[in-house]
Formats: structure tokens, C-alpha cells, sequence
């Protein structure tokens, strides 16, 4: 039984260490063969931004790009999130499934684990 593990990322990409470790728990976890499925909210949507300041640190935008090598495809976005920042779909750096707060609900009461970054 494939165990289903969302994982919310809510912090921007370089404001600290989270959203990478957040990151490389998911590539830890498709290695091992889970299908954790990402959020993006808040803050978060900032890590699917194309123009991304480094500051001295592991570029975030080709750590995002791998997650398709680990067989990563399910991700998603929180379009109140976007809206909120004056952002939209088109500007992502990776394609996203849009979610609403109903929407987000319901994916979070279908999963087993859930994990916040």
C-alpha cells in the first residue's frame, strides 16, 4: 500500500533553510518509491518563481527542476496565494494544478501524512 503524503510548502525559497530541506525530504521520499504530492501556498508560491535570487546558495529553481527525474508530476498551487501576491499561472517555473481553499481541504483530508515546509 502506497502511503499518500502531501507536503505543503509555505516558506519562500531563500528566507531560510526549510524550502530546501523540504525539498530534498521529497526526493528522498519518491527515491524510495512514495508519490508525495506538493503544495505551494503563502509564501511557498515564491519557490515556483523563474527569477530567483541565489544569495550564496543551491539554486532552488533547478532543485524544483529535478523533481520530474524522481518521478515527482504531482504538484499544485494555491491560487489565493497567487492572487495575493499580484502573481498568476503564466509565471511559474514548473506546471501546477490550481487549487482553491475547498479544494485544498480535500486533498489534505485524502492524505495519510502531511508535511509542512
Amino acid at each position: 500500500m502506497t502511503i499518500k503524503c502531501l507536503v505543503i510548502f509555505r516558506e519562500s525559497p531563500y528566507s531560510g533553510l526549510r524550502a530546501r530541506e523540504g525539498l530534498e525530504a521529497v526526493m528522498a521520499m519518491a527515491a524510495y518509491d512514495q508519490q508525495p504530492q506538493l503544495v505551494f501556498m503563502a509564501e511557498g508560491v515564491w519557490q515556483l518563481m523563474a527569477q530567483q535570487d541565489e544569495l550564496e546558495r543551491k539554486n532552488h529553481s533547478k532543485m524544483l527542476a529535478a523533481l520530474s527525474l524522481y518521478g515527482v508530476d504531482q504538484l499544485f498551487v494555491h491560487t489565493p496565494s497567487l492572487i495575493a501576491r499580484g502573481l498568476s499561472h503564466a509565471a511559474l517555473l514548473l506546471p501546477c494544478e490550481p487549487l482553491d481553499n475547498t479544494t485544498l481541504s480535500a486533498l489534505i483530508a485524502q492524505s495519510h501524512k502531511v508535511l509542512s515546509f
